[in-house]
């Protein structure tokens, strides 16, 4: 079934798909085409959670925003521009913050230790410009180190965001109450594995009425983008 609306000027297509729980928004204006899954658990085009021990009482949503990056230069930048106005406009109590870790255990000595997460990616040419509160911590384990950290992100931000969270497979986006702390979730660190949401940050902002975001999108995929995760409520909201 295929509907077409017409919102404050923009022309969008919504494509109900009745053999899975999932919509499709497509924005003319932009091409950034929006899907939105209802409820993760079960099979949807957007990101299938399965049936794992998150939260009892409620489901999880997801929605992606996808471009094609053939023929556009900062394609996944581009996305990331319109899902950090999206979010600001749309549920402004929400701080956006940029988590990132070590993809691997470092042995630790007085390099590791001095350069921690930041200054190792500034090393690396990756920093994260016009950032707000920046937060940082070291795990050990049997004389190894892994550091994680976060950056409270602005709209100048962005470009240097997107540069971080594209190499680095342990970044992710949270958008999260201004009041959630985020010092225990550093402490217990997470997983980076490419196109997998690690399921502690998951409950972790589902417990916390927040949103976790992910890039997605290699170097020979068409599309690249980001897809969030979180309440029902607040999926609908960024659609709404």
């Amino acid at each position: 079934m295929t509907q077409m609306v017409i919102i404050t000027g923009l022309i969008i297509h919504k494509i109900e798909d009745h053999t899975s729980t999932t919509q499709q928004v497509t924005t003319l204006t932009t091409d950034i085409v929006t899907t939105i899954a209802p409820d993760i658990s079960t099979r949807n085009e957007v990101y299938n959670l399965g049936k794992v021990d998150i939260l009892d009482d409620f489901c999880l949503s997801g929605i992606s925003w996808a471009l094609d990056r053939v023929g556009i230069e900062n394609s996944r930048a581009s996305v990331l521009r319109h899902v950090f106005s999206l979010i600001s406009e749309k549920i402004p109590s929400l701080d956006i913050w940029l988590i990132a870790g070590s993809p691997s255990w470092q042995l630790d000595n007085r390099v590791t230790r001095y350069q921690k997460l930041w200054k190792a990616l500034k090393s690396a040419g990756i920093e994260v410009s016009h950032a707000g509160k920046t937060l940082e911590v070291a795990n050990t384990k049997e004389g190894n180190l892994k550091f994680f950290g976060a950056k409270l992100l602005s709209e100048l931000s962005l470009v240097s965001a997107e540069k971080a969270i594209e190499d680095n497979t342990c970044s992710y986006l949270l958008a999260v109450p201004s009041d959630i702390e985020l010092s225990s979730l550093l402490r217990e660190g997470w997983s980076g594995e490419y196109n997998q949401f690690d399921h502690g940050l998951v409950k972790f902002v589902a417990q916390n009425n927040g949103l976790i975001l992910k890039a997605f999108g290699a170097f020979d995929d068409v599309d690249v983008g980001f897809t969030a995760i979180g309440h029902p409520d607040l999926i609908r909201t960024l659609t709404g």
